[in-house]
C-alpha cells in the first residue's frame, strides 16, 4: 500500500474537492462499495479526473463538525459495529483472498459528524484493499511510540 498525500483539499459551492498526488485511487471500487453499505457513513463521489500529477475527486460535502477525543468510546463503537463490518462483510462477498478493502487512514481527523448525529468517513481516497499485515504495523507503531508505558502495563498484568 502506498502513501497517498493531499496536494489540495477544499469546498466549491455543495461539493468538497481534493486532490491527491496518486491515480492509484480504485474509484470503481468505491462507488460499488458506496452503493452496497457505503452511503450509510461515506460521502458520494461525484467524479475523478485525471491530472498531470494525479487525481481530482469531487465528491458530496458532508455538513457537520469533527468529533472531539471526549466521545472517542462511542466513535469506537459506532466504528465497530457499523463501519468495520460493512468492510468485512464486502470483502468475503467479493471473495478477497487473505485482503480487506478497507479505510487505512481511518482516525478520528477523518470523521464529521452531522447536525443529524451521522459519523460519515471523509478521506475516501484511504479506501484500498490491504492485507492482514497492515494492521500488525498498526499494532507495532502504537508500541514503538509508547512502549516505555506499554511495557509497565504489561508488568502489571504479570502480577
Amino acid at each position: 500500500m502506498s502513501e497517498i498525500n493531499t496536494l489540495k483539499s477544499y469546498k466549491n459551492e455543495n461539493t468538497w474537492i481534493k486532490i491527491i498526488d496518486t491515480d492509484n485511487f480504485d474509484y470503481q471500487e468505491y462507488k460499488k462499495f458506496y452503493n452496497f453499505a457505503g452511503y450509510e457513513f461515506l460521502p458520494e463521489l461525484y467524479d475523478v479526473e485525471k491530472l498531470d500529477n494525479g487525481l481530482k475527486i469531487v465528491m458530496e460535502f458532508i455538513v457537520g463538525t469533527k468529533p472531539n477525543t471526549k466521545h472517542i468510546d462511542y466513535i469506537i463503537r459506532f466504528i465497530s459495529y457499523k463501519i468495520i463490518p460493512s468492510f468485512i462483510e464486502w470483502s468475503l462477498i467479493n471473495n478477497y483472498k487473505d485482503i480487506i478493502y478497507y479505510p487505512c487512514d481511518n482516525k478520528i481527523d477523518n470523521l464529521i459528524i452531522t447536525p443529524e448525529k451521522n459519523l460519515y468517513l471523509v478521506d475516501i481516497d484511504s479506501l484500498c484493499k490491504t492485507d492482514f499485515g497492515h494492521f500488525d504495523h498498526l499494532l507495532n507503531v502504537i508500541y514503538e511510540k509508547d512502549k516505555k508505558t506499554l511495557d509497565m502495563w504489561g508488568q502489571f498484568a504479570m502480577i
